[in-house]
């Protein structure tokens, strides 16, 4: 039985070893998918918030907040 590969170009999901869990989301990709399914702002801001050393991450928080404050 011939054994299915990714397609080329394409990231496996699986990890590098057997065993090893697979890589987290970065915390944008994180924020990004919480956007999606769930829509809230804040719940958005608190991920992005999670690494204090992602400056990307900081300043779209920061923008979120903003927005937040806007609209209270």
């Amino acid at each position: 039985m011939a054994r299915l590969q990714p397609a080329a170009g394409t990231a496996s999901a699986c990890a590098g070893h057997v065993g090893e869990p697979a890589p987290m989301p970065s915390v944008l990709a994180q924020a990004a998918l919480e956007g999606r399914q769930s829509g809230d702002l804040r719940t958005v801001v608190g991920i992005l918030d999670a690494d204090p050393k992602d400056r990307l991450a900081a300043a779209l928080a920061r923008l979120g907040r903003a927005f937040m404050a806007r609209d209270s």
